[in-house]
């Protein structure tokens, strides 16, 4: 099999050996729940811890904000079966439309905010396969999440050479070197079927004579390059890194916080 080429905007190329993606049967597809994961965000954590016993029945107590996420994304059926819940309010959808430059009308109710959020989800996914005809249209998000003793600072980039830049200079200002857990438990990725891929990785943080220092998480949204053949851009990238002492085993996606609410996930073969 030839090697898939995935490039980050066009300015880093990283080669995958043989590697393909199974497809996870999920009631949600994995971009709804990246967008059901960023809407629930703005739900305080007593309405989310409430909304994942109301999903769950009351036969699940959530603890943690990402343990409700993901009670609530296991056991939904549908993303409007969500959005028509109590607690996803109509204040909550305008804001998050806001947050979001959709234009929007602050008379509408909540039926019409939820079927303008939908669409907008849909033109977004729409936006990313279906219209990628030159690689400058492709809208690039990007972040870098620095935790350090309990204070966590975001660092962003959009352009793809602002991107690198970002990445280099974090790695180089703190000393750091990347060593993921290439266990079936830490990197993971899926196939959709309208094209998106997702690739999930964690690891360990080290400075000089190998002295581990933190974990890192990372997302990658990859998208097909239509200009190239088997070549993969990626749209969307985040990571995160957290300053940790005393680690006792490999990180794991499951106890992510950036990665955890994305699972379950096939493993690549």
């Amino acid at each position: 099999m030839c090697s898939p080429v995935l490039r980050l905007c066009d300015c880093v190329i990283v080669h995958f050996n043989q590697c393909k993606f199974k497809y996870s049967f999920n009631m949600l597809t994995l971009e709804e729940r990246i967008n059901i994961t960023e809407l629930l965000n703005g739900v305080s954590l007593d309405d989310l811890h409430s909304l994942a016993t109301t999903i769950t029945k009351g036969l699940l107590k959530t603890n943690t904000r990402e343990e409700a996420n993901e009670a609530i994304l296991q056991h939904s059926d549908t993303v409007d079966s969500i959005l028509n819940r109590k607690k996803i309010s109509r204040e909550l959808l305008f804001n998050y439309l806001h947050w979001k430059k959709v234009t929007t009308d602050n008379n509408l109710d909540k039926k019409s905010l939820i079927n303008l959020l939908t669409n907008y989800w849909r033109e977004q996914l729409h936006d990313g396969t279906a219209r990628e005809t030159n690689v400058q249209h492709t809208t690039t998000q990007n972040s870098v999440n620095l935790n350090s003793n309990g204070e966590v600072i975001v660092e962003e980039a959009e352009s793809g050479d602002a991107v690198v830049g970002l990445l280099a200079e974090v790695k180089q200002r703190h000393k750091l070197y990347f060593s993921p857990n290439l266990s079936a438990e830490g990197v993971k990725g899926r196939s959709e079927p309208h094209g998106l891929v997702v690739v999930l990785v964690c690891g360990t943080l080290h400075q000089s004579a190998g002295v581990v220092v933190g974990l890192f998480e990372q997302t990658f949204y990859l998208i097909r390059d239509p200009l190239t053949n088997n070549s993969w851009k990626i749209k969307r990238s985040q990571v995160m890194l957290t300053s940790k002492s005393n680690i006792a085993a490999l990180p794991t996606l499951s106890e992510g916080e950036l990665t955890r609410p994305l699972l379950p996930i096939q493993n690549p073969d």
